[in-house]
């Protein structure tokens, strides 16, 4: 039980309104109104004066499941260490903000980054047809330019989109504790969403798997080059919508993760040794993409180096944490 929930709770036990608590307490109503629906937490004098009136422990209002202050360690509320630094509720809704707002960029250009060799697909396509008039070397020059343009555009969304969070690095980066409350808090936002975030998944999943009937239908009935381009691009838009959706979930997802510390974001994956890892082996996936890509012209196969190479990922970060622990 979160300290919203625990404040509702023994409010209603003594019978008192929203009115008659703020009174007790010299504060607005609409002040206990937040408090209770987990938009702000009381100041340290609120939460001392409310200890007294109800009759219960500082710890058992500001602490998650404790039911005693036996329960509670000595040093409980104290920071783990001097050089963490401390995240307040009012940052905590702030990074969610942008990291919402964010969300809609980041799953927008990564989309377009998967709908980009679509024209270099048509005009190869056309090639073969002998429609245009136009040579091999001409429509692939054309169209590696375009795929080239529309990449730097994507990117420049996605880094515009991301560019505001910035000043909240250092949440995925280095350890950090949250202020009294804000946990409890988190964990509510996280629960609030997590329908969303399955459905989210649910979709994109179901969209990959139906892009693919066009291009099976084309290859089985038609056989021809048109057919099979088009059945590819109608595949290339659903995954990308697909992604839209992983991605925007996910981010709002991690958003909560991050706070919390837990998952990918938990606190023994914020070594040098992890960051060090990440930014070699993705360095190495796209330079492994992007030759492979242009040494052998097959832009719609090669892509299946980014979903191997995820789940290789997960691999690597296994043998690197394992390594760290002995």
């Amino acid at each position: 039980m979160i300290l919203s929930e625990k404040i509702t709770m023994l409010r209603k036990k003594r019978g008192w309104s929203q009115e008659e608590l703020a009174h007790q307490l010299d504060v607005s109503r609409q002040a206990v109104s937040k408090w209770e629906s987990s938009s702000a937490i009381p100041d340290l004098e609120r939460i001392l004066k409310m200890s007294q009136m109800f009759g219960v422990s500082t710890d058992y209002l500001l602490k998650e499941d404790v039911k005693d202050l036996a329960d509670v360690p000595a040093n409980a509320g104290e920071a783990t260490e001097d050089k963490e630094k401390s995240v307040s509720l009012e940052e905590a809704k702030k990074f969610k903000e942008l990291r919402r707002k964010s969300a809609k960029w980041s799953g927008l250009s990564i989309a377009v980054y998967v709908l980009s060799p679509e024209v270099l697909f048509f005009l190869s396509a056309r090639v073969e047809m002998q429609a245009f008039g136009m040579t091999e070397d001409w429509a692939m020059g054309v169209g590696v330019t375009i795929l080239l343009l529309i990449v730097a555009a994507a990117t420049a969304v996605w880094l515009l989109g991301n560019s505001k969070s910035s000043a909240y690095e250092f949440l995925e980066k280095e350890p950090f504790h949250l202020q009294f409350g804000v946990e409890g808090i988190v964990r509510q936002w996280r629960e609030e969403f997590r329908g969303t975030y399955n459905m989210c998944m649910a979709v994109g999943i179901a969209l990959c798997i139906i892009g693919a009937i066009p291009l099976v239908m084309a290859d089985a009935f038609w056989d021809t080059d048109m057919a099979g381009i088009i059945g590819l691009n109608i595949l290339l838009l659903f995954v990308s919508v697909a992604v839209y959706l992983f991605v925007w979930a996910s981010k709002r997802w991690d958003t909560c993760q991050i706070l919390l510390q837990e998952g990918d974001y938990a606190r023994n994956e914020k070594t040098e040794a992890m960051k060090l890892m990440n930014k070699i082996y993705w360095s190495i996936i796209t330079a492994i993409y992007l030759a492979v890509s242009f040494w052998t012209t097959a832009w719609e196969r090669t892509w299946m180096i980014w979903a191997c190479a995820g789940i290789l990922y997960v691999a690597v970060k296994g043998v690197v944490a394992f390594k760290q622990k002995q």
